[in-house]
């Protein structure tokens, strides 16, 4: 799905800037497994086309739109779409808005010879209804919440399972470091040749730092 891949980028540029602003090593440990668990996922995606996305059941081959942005209020989650120049003018008839108690989907045909949709099939959290707003560049969806919580993101996060301490490494801060060479270890011989290749690379880095 485009919008968990543009999720998902987004999420792995926040932890490498927190990798960047960590100095110590248990929570280094905890970033550097998140980041992993988070590039699997990414990998394991569809690739992007260029060109064209799936067809429907009715036989409309459609275009994902995978980048936009998204706000919030107290009562409201906003999604802008801002690279279909021109949309404003593009007859309501063929613009088309589908929600669900946790899910959306934007479908925009015969745009400039082509047809586009925005797609969640998942929301984070339940919402009530929905509503469109043509731009000159683009549009905006506007989704009313059911509760008033505050959504950390569009769509579910997977939950990466943190590994616990052991009592020694709690009392003994000089074995933190031991216990992330350690996952390392376990992350590179359990790991596809990417993730032996990035761990890797972090690994010599490391040592020429030594």
């Amino acid at each position: 799905m485009d919008s968990r891949r543009f999720e998902l980028e987004a999420d792995l540029k926040e932890i490498d800037r927190l990798l960047s602003m960590s100095t110590r090593n248990y929570s280094k440990e905890i970033l550097i497994s998140l980041r992993l668990t988070t590039a699997q996922e990414l990998k394991s995606l569809p690739e992007k086309s260029s060109d064209s996305g799936p067809k429907d059941d009715e036989g409309i081959l459609w275009k994902p739109l995978d980048r936009f942005s998204w706000e919030q209020t107290e009562n409201e989650v906003k999604i802008y779409v801002t690279s279909l120049e021109g949309l404003k003018s593009h007859p309501k008839e063929n613009i088309h808005l589908h929600t669900t108690k946790d899910s959306v989907t934007v479908s925009i045909k015969n745009f400039q010879n082509s047809n586009y949709r925005l797609k969640f099939p998942k929301l984070t959290n339940d919402i009530t209804s929905g509503k469109i707003t043509q731009k000159s560049n683009g549009f905006s969806v506007t989704l009313i919440k059911k509760d008033k919580a505050r959504w950390d993101s569009l769509v579910p996060k997977k939950i990466v399972p943190v590994k616990e301490q052991d009592e020694e490494e709690k009392g003994d801060t000089k074995d933190a470091g031991d216990s992330l060479m350690k996952m390392m270890k376990e992350l590179y011989e359990t790991g596809d040749d990417d993730m032996k290749k990035t761990i890797a690379e972090a690994w010599s880095k490391a040592k020429n730092k030594e």
